[in-house]
């Protein structure tokens, strides 16, 4: 007979920066083609991750950047 309590598995935490961006001086700026490559890899590498909520910040090139992994995982991003 085990005495071990039972422990939920733990809660994993993945903090992404957004990337590269199409203009460096606009703060609001899209994601450049090599920036959606990197997110569209991103969605791959996190595809096995089992997310269930993916948080971001307002700005556009940060929605972008995890808007491959939310639509890969059938999630809204939490703004």
């Amino acid at each position: 007979m085990s005495t071990a309590p039972h422990t939920a598995p733990p809660t994993i935490i993945h903090v992404v920066r957004h990337a590269e961006k199409a203009d460096p001086k606009d703060p609001n700026t899209a994601l450049s083609e090599a920036g959606m490559e990197r997110a569209r890899a991103l969605a791959a590498k996190l595809d096995a991750a089992d997310a269930r909520r993916i948080y971001s910040t307002s700005y556009l090139r940060t929605q972008q950047t995890v808007g491959p992994v939310a639509q890969s995982a059938g999630l809204e991003v939490i703004a």
